[in-house]
């Protein structure tokens, strides 16, 4: 294979296909649309809520009713379509590769990881350090990856920029180099944060009732409130599993950077046929272990309650609810009606009618004298 090839992404279609002939070749095809599409799924659905929440309903429109946020929601799902199609295009037509982009996206993404973490573990990070620092450490990263393509190479091209050690030292630069500038950013101006503000954020939608309709925010918050009690078993049992998450993320740091990977590097390691035949083999049984878990699992745990929800469903929606007998009040007179003297409650409903015309409704509930 050559190097165009190699950085192309075309390893995985040929060892397919020399193992599984052309049927391998139409599995990887299979694979790699799932995973495009996945992934380009993820990516809509991640920008479109970053536009409609984090932007247009908190900095532009903080009034914004469910109807706007839904609406600039699918504005960020056409932006991001034409946009990821545009930008990969000039990409391919540039003639820049798989292996060159995937390097890039970690001197791009990496500098916002510690800035972040600070975010929720450091409560005396300001709100300047957690803006700042991404951006001061992404202008670092991508320095040092071109001063060291320099170095390396001579000279600053899509080839020497795409090679291992600019990239490396670039990506190790810009994931840290956002701690100096956090910290000496917040000593200036420190900010004592409250988490007990995070309890105060408004919901993405109110909630609905039944009919789909937006119940009253006063009864959502009596419907939700909870007693002291029980904040207190949920923030005990919130510190537990942020212990765990924090166990096995320095767990997996360490086992996927520093005890696996520097070493073989260090050391120039060059795989043998035993070891390769071993890497392969550890691959394929991790893999079929995260099918199993991932896919088969779920279904195996829940599928009891999702059997019952799924015939239960079934069998409110073949049979209907009888309606109940209208049962006619004889001290109700025209005159009792037109005694009333009091309305507590105003209703109006909308829905579609036939021929999808407008159909309205208004329901009254009275106290009579």
């Amino acid at each position: 294979m050559s190097a165009t090839e190699l950085n192309s992404g075309l390893v995985l279609p040929y060892a397919a296909l020399m193992i599984a002939g052309k049927g391998g070749a139409a599995a990887i095809l299979l694979i790699t649309f799932m995973a495009v599409t996945s992934t380009l799924s993820a990516q809509v659905i991640a920008v479109s809520s970053i536009i409609s929440f984090d932007i247009y309903r908190t900095y532009i429109k903080k009034s914004a009713t469910d109807a706007d946020v839904i609406r600039w929601s699918h504005y960020g799902v056409l932006f991001f379509a034409f946009f990821a199609a545009a930008f990969s295009t000039i990409l391919h037509y540039c003639g820049i590769s798989l292996g060159w982009t995937l390097y890039m996206l970690g001197v791009i993404t990496c500098p916002g990881i510690l800035p972040t973490a600070f975010t929720i573990l450091w409560r005396r990070q300001s709100k300047a350090a957690a803006i700042v620092s991404p951006v001061l450490g992404m202008a670092t990263g991508l320095a040092v990856w071109l001063d060291s393509a320099y170095s390396f190479f001579g000279e600053v091209t899509v080839a020497s920029t795409g090679e291992v050690l600019p990239f490396l030292y670039g990506t190790v630069a810009a994931a840290l180099s956002p701690i100096p500038y956090t910290v000496i950013i917040t000593l200036f101006k420190p900010q004592n944060f409250d988490w007990a503000d995070f309890a105060k954020q408004r919901l993405a939608f109110e909630k609905l009732d039944e009919n789909l309709t937006t119940v009253d925010s006063r009864a959502v918050d009596a419907e939700e409130s909870l007693d002291t009690e029980q904040v207190d078993v949920k923030r005990q049992e919130l510190k537990r599993w942020g212990r765990i998450a924090a166990f096995w993320a320095v767990a997996t740091f360490l086992g996927h950077w520093v005890l696996w990977s520097l070493p073989m590097y260090a050391s120039h390691y060059v795989f043998g046929r035993s070891f390769y035949s071993a890497w392969l083999v550890i691959a394929i049984i991790w893999l079929w272990g995260t099918l199993l878990v991932a896919g088969f699992y779920p279904i195996i745990d829940g599928g009891y309650q999702q059997t019952v929800a799924i015939y239960r469903a079934w069998r409110s929606g073949a049979k209907p609810p009888k309606p109940e007998p209208k049962r006619e009040d004889p001290n109700l007179t025209p005159t009792s009606i037109a005694s009333a003297t009091n309305v507590e409650e105003v209703h109006i409903s909308r829905d579609k009618g036939l021929f999808g015309c407008t159909r309205w409704g208004l329901h009254l509930r009275m106290s009579f004298v």
